[in-house]
């Protein structure tokens, strides 16, 4: 027997004889409705999550290969790179230093694939910056070596006196059948300035400030620095750093950033110290400031710069000055 076929039996047994071909209600369709929304954004809401932390590994990942080549450039040319083409693109047939995602289009300072961009902001050493899905974050600096700088004050309280400038008249004579004029060689002394910040020393006389630091690991790259500010011009210069050899350590290369052909560097290794010296040509070094460089490499051995030294003999303003420290 079928229900539905017999309505007086249907009614005995408490069977709806309607339900039969009624189908479902209009509530129980909407709470399907409402059921399966749920599950699909939170189905949507899982993927969208593993996808926003995939892309932003990805971008991680980019910019620490950016950092390991932006080094590398720095190694070869002296100089970091001004964008992230310097590093992608293929130098005299060469691979390039850096390999871009699958996708990716590189122009100038920015790296930017479907759901993230790398940027990189130029500098001494460059950043990089991830961008995915519009948050911003930076991630590394272009270099792991660290580089201690000394800011220079100067104070009555630490004004000492380390070296002279002297300036010198040639002693004159004039001489004629009656008299003879002798004009005695007159001498300035200027005054020295030295702050002290750490174990690293500014120096500053007759208006130029010397200040060293140092960069990278010291085992298997190191730098010596001196940064040179002058408020007038410098006439003529002469730098010298000298990096006391220990075991496995080797000059590996030297550079400044005054105007071309203005300072000839060279090297030169002799009794346990490597002598890195830059010679001026004579070209007027115009106010400003201007950076020197002393590079080695090594093998593994820490090398202590405490025992590394740097003098700098100049002539401005119409008067000679040597400034000398340690790093």
């Amino acid at each position: 027997m079928t229900y539905g076929q017999n309505k007086s039996v249907d009614a005995r047994l408490g069977v709806d004889s309607r339900r039969g071909d009624a189908g479902f209600t209009l509530v129980e369709i909407l709470i399907s409705i409402v059921l399966v929304g749920i599950l699909s954004a939170t189905v949507v809401l899982g993927i969208g999550q593993l996808t926003g932390k995939a892309s932003a590994a990805s971008c991680a990942a980019s910019a620490d290969a950016a950092r390991t080549a932006s080094n590398v450039y720095f190694v070869s040319n002296n100089k970091y790179p001004a964008t992230i083409a310097d590093m992608s693109t293929s130098v005299a047939g060469a691979d390039p230093l850096m390999v871009v995602p699958a996708g990716a289009t590189v122009s100038g300072v920015q790296l930017t694939v479907s759901d993230w961009v790398l940027t990189m902001t130029p500098g001494f050493p460059p950043k990089f910056a991830c961008s995915v899905g519009g948050s911003t974050t930076t991630v590394v600096s272009a270099t792991t070596t660290s580089t201690t700088s000394v800011a220079t004050t100067t104070t009555s309280a630490a004004t000492t006196t380390t070296s002279a400038a002297t300036t010198t008249i040639a002693a004159t004579t004039t001489t004629t059948p009656v008299t003879t004029t002798t004009t005695p060689a007159t001498t300035t002394t200027l005054a020295t300035t030295t702050t002290t910040a750490g174990a690293l020393t500014a120096k500053t006389a007759n208006g130029v400030t010397v200040t060293p630091s140092i960069a990278g690991d010291q085992r298997w790259y190191g730098e010596d620095f001196l940064t040179l500010t002058n408020k007038a011009a410098i006439s003529s210069i002469s730098i010298t750093i000298a990096v006391k050899q220990t075991t496995g350590l080797t000059a590996f290369g030297q550079y400044t950033d005054f105007w071309s052909n203005t300072i000839n560097g060279s090297n030169a290794t002799a009794g346990g110290v490597i002598t890195f010296t830059f010679a001026h040509t004579g070209r007027t070094i115009v106010p400003g400031t201007w950076k020197i460089d002393a590079q080695t490499q090594g093998t593994g051995t820490v090398h202590p710069t405490s025992g590394d030294t740097w003098s700098v003999t100049f002539t401005s303003q119409g008067s000679t000055a040597t400034l000398s420290g340690t790093f």
